[in-house]
């Protein structure tokens, strides 16, 4: 979003790069960054759906090898208790990153979504799927 910003306006020294097109929020701002703005909210989307899956898999192939490809959980090769919970407990909730996400999906926006309302609907949808997702 930096690179299409050009300050010369409010500093008439600073050349930090190719001044860009736009100095402010206009209709031409948001035809250039707008298209990755919303690209990048409908990715938010898909990644919940992506990780979990990801995520799912590596567990399910660790228990895999640990049961020495058979279904039994009884069967292992943990020679300890808590190496046996560690594996099929699943992993330890981060819910820092959870944060960041929401966080992130709530400030892009409203920071841009008077100038694209798509992005509400795209925001609700996104958290419509990771809570769907937090559920599972």
């Amino acid at each position: 979003m930096l690179i299409n910003l050009d300050i010369t306006e409010l500093w008439p020294g600073a050349r930090i790069w190719n001044e860009g097109l736009h100095t402010d929020f206009s209709v031409s701002w948001y035809k250039d960054v707008g298209n990755v703005i919303i690209s990048t909210m409908i990715f938010n989307i898909g990644w919940p759906i992506i990780e979990f899956f990801m995520f799912f898999g590596m567990r399910f192939a660790f228990r895999l090898w640990d049961s020495g490809f058979t279904l039994k959980s009884t069967k292992t090769k943990k020679r300890t208790i808590i190496d046996y919970v560690n594996l099929y407990c699943g992993p330890e909730y981060v819910i820092h990153y959870k944060y960041s996400f929401i966080m992130n999906i709530v400030f892009v926006t409203f920071m841009f979504g008077a100038g694209m309302p798509i992005l509400f609907p795209i925001a609700l949808l996104s958290f419509i799927v990771l809570y769907l997702v937090e559920r599972l």
